[in-house]
């Protein structure tokens, strides 16, 4: 599939559905929406209902399900949304609700969000324990069906596990590489090469405490993880963009801490300062000039910005 397409591979779902119209002006093709991994059933459930009234509402917005319908959307100048989880944890004990929720619009799912769940652990688990029984039946569910596997939040182990699992590509949505900048967050190497190795793609993250250790990071503090990862692997096909543009009360920030999906060691507390220029969606753009200053050519430059996206999700989503 020949097209130009700007994807933001990560739009945490509360902030999105407030400020969509930055994704709009910024002249994204497509938005990765956030919509549960860590939730009760019935709670995500009622987000996704929430995304559809708002499409049926907004005739700039289209909810799609294949590449075919982000191309659609790009020539029909519409701002195309597929559903994301960030974590498994309303699956419960049932790894087939994958195929439920993939027919509700759900085409990219994460393992685990920072804490163990039945499927594996998160990366904020001091003893990662990796897959188990119960994760390598829904990695085969999301194969089967056409839904993507993420390995973001998830911890290290448990991350190689799911790689050597999967017989479809791995992504990483938004993360970014220890080598630059060790968090748990972030991706050691030998993650990043197994997910290259699988084809897959990582979304490089803006979100501030994944950058460096300034809660100011620049624009190429963040390009700094783009230019690692592909040397590591000698090719910027893995790279795409996951920016995790987060607004967050501190209320909400206290809830993350409390329920131990968040720890005030590696989670700032808000409000984040994202990198200058780029700090909302809607000036995106500076960091695809960035990107070319930075030795990146334009071809590289596109693929970052949506381009690889859409190569992985022709080959994953298709099937379905």
């Amino acid at each position: 599939m020949d097209t130009n397409v700007k994807i933001d591979g990560t739009c945490p779902g509360d902030t999105w559905l407030s400020h969509y119209e930055d994704w709009l002006v910024g002249g994204f093709s497509a938005c990765a929406v956030s919509i549960g991994g860590t939730g009760s059933l019935t709670s995500t459930i009622s987000k996704i209902s929430r995304a559809y009234e708002l499409v049926r509402q907004d005739s700039r917005l289209m909810l799609v399900s294949t590449t075919k319908d982000i191309v659609r959307a790009k020539e029909e100048a519409k701002l195309a949304l597929y559903l994301q989880f960030q974590g498994t944890e309303e699956l419960g004990y049932d790894p087939e609700l994958i195929e439920v929720f993939h027919r509700l619009g759900v085409r990219v799912m994460g393992i685990a969000y920072n804490r163990r769940n039945p499927m594996g652990d998160g990366c904020e688990e001091p003893k990662d324990g990796g897959l188990t029984r119960l994760g390598a039946k829904a990695i085969s569910v999301m194969n089967r069906t056409g839904v993507t596997v993420d390995v973001s939040h998830t911890g290290w182990k448990t991350s190689m596990d799911v790689i050597e699992e999967s017989n479809q590509p791995v992504v990483a949505t938004h993360s970014n590489a220890t080598g630059v900048h060790f968090h748990p967050r972030n991706l050691p190497d030998e993650v990043i090469t197994g997910i290259s190795e699988s084809q897959g793609v990582i979304g490089i993250n803006a979100y501030p405490a994944f950058i460096s250790s300034s809660e100011h990071p620049t624009i190429d503090e963040m390009i700094d993880h783009a230019v690692y990862i592909a040397d590591l692997v000698g090719d910027t096909k893995i790279l795409g963009l996951g920016l995790d543009y987060c607004e967050m009360d501190i209320e909400e920030y206290e809830k993350k801490l409390s329920s131990g999906l968040w720890n005030e060691k590696d989670y700032h507390k808000p409000p984040f300062e994202y990198p200058s220029p780029i700090r909302t969606a809607h000036t995106v753009d500076e960091l695809g000039t960035r990107l070319i200053e930075r030795g990146f050519n334009e071809a590289e430059t596109r693929g970052i910005l949506g381009n690889n996206w859409m190569r992985l999700f022709e080959e994953d989503w298709e099937k379905s």
